[in-house]
């Protein structure tokens, strides 16, 4: 879906789309959500995403600065990790906010995170630390319930792009 300045202008069957925006500066959102209903897919099986930027008229089709989130989860190979309260200290996941490649974008300003851990019923904020440009650590809960971890992260860049994305089911909590 695509809005312009609140208006829903497009809608689209596919993740991969040209859109026709009225010409003039505008606040454009892009929103994306995608589910995966197979039994053999136990993670990652909804994600929300929505991207906002302010835009303007261009002579031609010009890539747009929307921000991306990449994880580092340090999962093994059945998407788990061991689960919060078995870590040695505080257990943490990574995120790196940016701009897709080829595209200059100002510079990650910020991220917060969530995490749920009954696939998106609940949430609760968690402390982020920046460790490099646009790197973050998350510091995870050390005794959290259920079987799966969902993540929300919000980031923004100092030209006021913002992506927000929800992952329901992240990854697999390991046994206590």
């Amino acid at each position: 879906r695509l809005y312009q300045d609140g208006a829903l202008v497009t809608e689209a069957p596919r993740a991969y789309a040209e859109f026709p925006v009225a010409a003039g500066d505008s606040r454009i959102r892009l929103e994306l959500d995608v589910a995966r209903e197979a039994d053999w897919w136990t993670t990652s099986v909804r994600t929300s995403t929505a991207w906002e930027l302010d835009s303007s008229t261009t002579a031609e089709a010009t890539p747009l600065p929307l921000l991306q989130v990449e994880y580092d989860l340090g999962l093994g190979l059945d998407n788990s990790r061991p689960h919060p309260s078995s870590a040695g200290g505080p257990a943490t996941v990574g995120i790196e906010v940016r701009h897709p490649r080829g595209v200059t974008g100002a510079e990650i300003e910020g991220a917060r995170v969530w995490v749920s851990y009954d696939d998106g019923g609940s949430w609760r904020e968690r402390p982020v630390r920046e460790t490099s440009d646009g790197s973050f650590e998350v510091v995870l809960d050390r005794r959290p319930g259920g079987t799966h971890a969902s993540l929300r992260v919000h980031a923004w860049d100092a030209d006021g792009n913002t992506v927000e994305q929800d992952v329901i089911r992240a990854f697999a909590l390991g046994q206590r």
